[in-house]
């Protein structure tokens, strides 16, 4: 397949699953999980379906399926950005469901996803 034809795919599954999402707003869930199906079966290393299918269960109150989601995304994530953010995520349905150790142990790396800041930008604010 052609670069040209693979971003066409990217783009067509990122406006599924923008129409998910749509979905998921409206709590027209039947609809949202067609759209997500379509768009994991069509780009299964795309994380973003992944991601919603987690909102989407979590708006059923499965949390387990949340959770199952929300890792499959995290492995199918390309950038720090995206990894710190499906992190967050994780921890927050840990610390939800009150299982702090899970919670805290997701911030952990988070954390170190984080450059540190070089010295030189920060600035005294007494100067």
């Amino acid at each position: 397949m052609s670069v040209s034809g693979k971003e066409n795919i990217e783009e067509r599954m990122g406006g599924i699953v923008w129409l998910a999402y749509d979905c998921l707003r409206v709590s027209n869930l039947p609809q949202a999980e067609s759209f997500l199906k379509t768009s994991i079966k069509e780009a299964p290393e795309d994380y973003k379906a992944y991601c919603a299918m987690g909102f989407l269960n979590l708006e059923r109150d499965n949390v387990f399926r949340a959770e199952h989601f929300f890792n499959k995304a995290l492995y199918s994530v390309r950038t720090k950005p995206q990894k710190i953010f499906l992190l967050l995520l994780l921890s927050r349905l840990y610390d939800l469901n009150d299982d702090f150790v899970r919670a805290r142990q997701n911030l952990i790396p988070w954390f170190f996803q984080i450059p540190p800041f070089p010295s030189e930008m920060i600035e005294d604010p007494f100067s």
